[in-house]
């Protein structure tokens, strides 16, 4: 049951948004479980987290200030196919 929201809401984000942005939030989860391990369970992670979570999260950045490459407002040319600006091509 909780897979059918996980599914309805990924089409509905995909349909308003790119993968790429998906995939970058998919992977700041990360930072939410292991501040609930550090405050709550007293539970440091290794050291090579810290790293490999700044650099996620600095992927994160430089994505947002980058212009989307999606032409429009997230405008739907035909069901399913998205046109990509000049730029991207």
């Amino acid at each position: 049951f909780t897979s059918y929201f996980q599914y309805v809401g990924v089409a509905r984000f995909l349909s308003m948004s790119e993968s790429a942005l998906l995939k970058l939030s998919l992977l700041t989860g990360d930072l939410w479980a292991v501040l609930f391990s550090v405050v709550a369970e007293h539970i440091i992670p290794p050291p090579l987290f810290w790293p490999a979570l700044a650099m996620i999260i600095s992927g994160v950045f430089v994505y947002e200030i980058a212009p989307s490459p999606i032409v429009g407002n997230g405008d739907v040319i035909d069901e399913g196919v998205v046109e990509l600006s000049a730029d991207y091509t």
